[in-house]
Parts: structure tokens; C-alpha cells; sequence
């Protein structure tokens, strides 16, 4: 997320281009299989199999 102001300033530029620098490295996000965000918030018995809680 970017300020208003910020954006404006760099344009259709790059970020070098428009005298800026970034706070981090870029880099790619972590893999995170989507079973890991299955939660059995009920307690329902016959997922247990299934998730690892």
C-alpha cells in the first residue's frame, strides 16, 4: 500500500527513475498450502482424520 502523494510522484516512472528507494527487498511470498488455514473450530469428530490438530 502506497500514499497518494507517493504514487503521484513516481509516475509511470520506475522507482529508481523517480529518485525513490524501497524499504525491503522484494521477494517472493511463502507457499502455504491452503489445508493449513482448515481449522475444526466445532469439534466435529469425524474431520480429525483429516486435519492434523
Amino acid at each position: 500500500m502506497s500514499a497518494k502523494d507517493v504514487n503521484q510522484r513516481k509516475a509511470d516512472r520506475l522507482t529508481h527513475e523517480a529518485g525513490l528507494t524501497l524499504f525491503s527487498v522484494p521477494r517472493s511470498p511463502k507457499e502455504l498450502p491452503v489445508t493449513a488455514l482448515i481449522r475444526n473450530a466445532h469439534g466435529v469428530a469425524e474431520w480429525k482424520l483429516f486435519l492434523n490438530d
